[in-house]
């Protein structure tokens, strides 16, 4: 075998060692960010999946509890949001499994913006020193849900970084295909203006019993005429139960919940109220 073929299959079983090692997640598997964020060593995931080369950029949907797409490019602080990946081929192709890799940061910096919490099955959250959410292993469905609950006020500009693969699973990267650039997502801090002051004052709350050790009831006086959505969030805001509220539909059974402090937040498009309550 000759010097050049010697290391042309080198350089194969390399990237092939590389891709069987990365296929249950980069960062998990490799510890590597492949977003396209500042500071990694490889931008997307184009750098191993590049058998078909660039085939379309991933799309990042953003929705409010009541599943209105956010299109204002803003976020409320505090507030809890659901998240939607979807990964397409393009027409020529049809791949026999997709993956991802996304992270948030703050200002385009180091600090991070990843509270993420209720992913889909074929979704993992691994932490290299940067947090990063993704695949768990190659997935035949290629789209990815999650929540993710947006930082404190204050924090300013922050940027989604995401990146994309389709793979024909075969175990190595002939046949398989990256977005080449970075999607990002860019969302303001929404500041809050007159009429969502007012209407959150006008929001009342109530939590009874309180402290609850197996049923709660939520109720609520307000002149607002909006559908709400009511959730039970962990203090660190991990998101642990939502459902739609109504006058009729304000139970809640908590008693697989361990006892502590919760959050009971309630939310619409214009306004969000949260009071704690305590599980015995």
């Amino acid at each position: 075998m000759s010097l050049k073929h010697f290391y042309t299959l080198f350089l194969l079983l390399f990237l092939g060692f590389i891709f069987l090692n990365n296929s249950g997640g980069r960062a998990a598997d490799g510890g590597w960010g492949s977003t396209g964020a500042p500071g990694e060593d490889y931008p997307t995931c184009i750098f191993c999946h590049h058998g078909l080369g660039d085939f379309s950029s991933p799309t990042l949907n953003l929705y409010a509890q009541n599943g209105t797409l956010v299109e204002d490019g803003k976020y409320l602080p505090g507030t809890t949001y659901n998240m939607e990946v979807i990964i397409e081929s393009n027409e020529n192709y049809i791949p026999e499994a997709y993956g991802f890799q996304m992270t948030a940061l703050i200002n385009q910096g180091s600090v991070e913006a990843n509270n993420w919490s209720n992913i889909s099955d074929n979704v993992q959250i691994a932490d290299i020193g940067r947090t990063y959410i993704e695949h768990n292993g190659p997935s035949t469905s290629n789209t990815f849900t999650m929540d993710w609950t947006a930082p404190d006020a204050g924090m300013g500009k922050l940027t989604f970084y995401l990146s994309g693969t389709v793979v024909n699973n075969d175990g190595t990267d002939a046949g398989d295909g990256a977005s080449i650039s970075s999607t990002r997502l860019f969302l303001d801090e929404a500041i809050p203006n007159a009429i969502t002051d007012q209407n959150t004052m006008a929001i009342q709350l109530n939590v009874s019993p309180n402290p609850a050790t197996d049923m709660i009831h939520v109720d609520i006086d307000t002149p607002i005429q909006a559908d709400f959505m009511l959730n039970i969030l962990s203090l660190s805001g991990q998101l642990l139960h939502r459902q739609s509220w109504s006058s009729s539909n304000n139970s809640i059974d908590v008693a697989d919940l361990p006892q502590g402090m919760y959050f009971v937040q309630l939310i619409n498009q214009s306004s969000s109220t949260s009071t704690k309550w305590v599980k015995l």
